[in-house]
This record gives structure tokens, sequence and C-alpha cells, in this order.
């Protein structure tokens, strides 16, 4: 019986992981689709002007967050699914080239957005490859200002950035965790009320509800 239990939390755990892909990539593609259109937006109203390049960046960004939300809806193995949306942290960088002149100030914080997206699935990879990916980004933004003539950032400002990337990291693990420890416990919770509901607690045995369902279920197949 315990071994049924298992068996039965086990498959209710991978249910609610596959239900929280698919949840991360329609997420995913609401936050590109508006980005990219938040994008041309942008760009439209700034003083550089709309150019085709910023048209070709903003389908890239909104195709990949597509692509993310049929790879939610996949049947791809929960091993290899996080390491395949994790793809999608690659956009940070390509969101922050075109604004490295400017030292990033206007969409840096864009990748808190992916941080917090990230808490949707039970899954730390995920989570760690956001914070690596631009935590790298802005090391690099820090190394390129010394050379940059439009614009005037402290060492403090990088600082404060990374710090604030990381921060928000820490605390998403400890949602990550204790969401993590409370699914288990619910789950495990239904598991045990699912056995006293169709067991017999003295034999162990399925007892009439049991029966019941099981004679439903075979004249259902009958008819």
């Amino acid at each position: 019986m315990n071994t049924q239990r298992r068996s039965s939390n086990s498959q209710q755990y991978h249910r609610e992981i596959r239900a929280n892909y698919q949840l991360f990539g329609m997420i995913i593609f609401i936050l590109t689709s508006c980005g990219a259109v938040l994008y041309i937006v942008a760009n439209t109203f700034s003083s550089y002007g709309l150019k085709g390049e910023d048209w070709i960046r903003a389908l890239v960004i909104a195709s990949a967050g597509s692509v993310q939300y049929f790879i939610g809806k996949s049947t791809l193995s929960d091993r290899l699914k996080p390491h395949m949306m994790s793809s999608v942290f690659l956009l940070i960088p390509y969101i922050y080239h075109p604004f490295i002149g400017r030292g990033v100030q206007t969409v840096w914080a864009c990748a808190l957005l992916f941080i917090l997206t990230s808490l949707v699935v039970i899954n730390r990879t995920m989570l760690l490859y956001a914070t690596s990916i631009t935590t790298i980004s802005l090391l690099y933004i820090w190394y390129q200002t010394p050379s940059l003539e439009n614009t005037s950032m402290f060492v403090s400002d990088h600082i404060a950035r990374i710090g604030l990337i990381l921060i928000a990291t820490i605390i998403s693990l400890l949602i990550h965790n204790q969401y993590v420890t409370r699914l288990e416990r619910n789950i495990e919770y239904l598991a045990r009320l699912q056995e006293q509901a169709f067991t017999d607690p003295v034999t162990g045995l399925p007892n009439r509800s049991s029966f019941v369902i099981e004679v439903d279920k075979k004249n259902k197949m009958a008819i």
C-alpha cells in the first residue's frame, strides 16, 4: 500500500510540474509579446527613431516567447524541458544590447521579470540559469561602461544592480523551497485521504466505495 501511495504521489507531483511548465510558457509568451510591442513603441518615440533592425529584434523576442509556449505544452521529459525552456533567458543580453551605449539604464530591470517568472516552475535550474545570464550580462556592461560616452554610471550603480538581482534570486529560492515543501505535504495529505476513503482500515483491502467505483468503470467499458 505504501508503494502504491508513493507511486500515486509521484504521478501527482509530475502532473503539477507539467501544469507549471505550461503556465510558464504562457506567461513568457505574454511577457515577450508585450515586450516586443513596448520595444517598438519606445523606439518610435525615442530620439534615435524606429529602424528596420528594431522590427527584426521585436519579431525575434515575440517568436522566442511563442516557442516557449509550445515547449511548455509539449511532451518533452521533465529532465530535458527545464534546459530547453531556460533558453528564453538568452533574451536578456539580446534585449540589453541595443541599450548598452546608455548603460542599459532603461531596460536592465527586465531580468527581474524573468527571475520572477521562473518561480512558476518547480525547478531551481531555470532560476539559476536566469541569475547566471543576468549577472554575466551586467558584469559585461560594467566592463564596457568606462568606454561609453553617452552614459554616466558609478561603481555603486553596477553593484546595486547586481546586488538586487542576487537578492531577488535568494528570495526566489526561499519561496521555491517553501512552495515545494507545501506541495509535497498537500499531495501526501490527499493521498492519505484517498486511501482512507477507499480502503478498509483493518484489513487494508479495498472497501465498498472502491468496489462500487470499479463496477461503474466495468459497466462503462462494457457499454
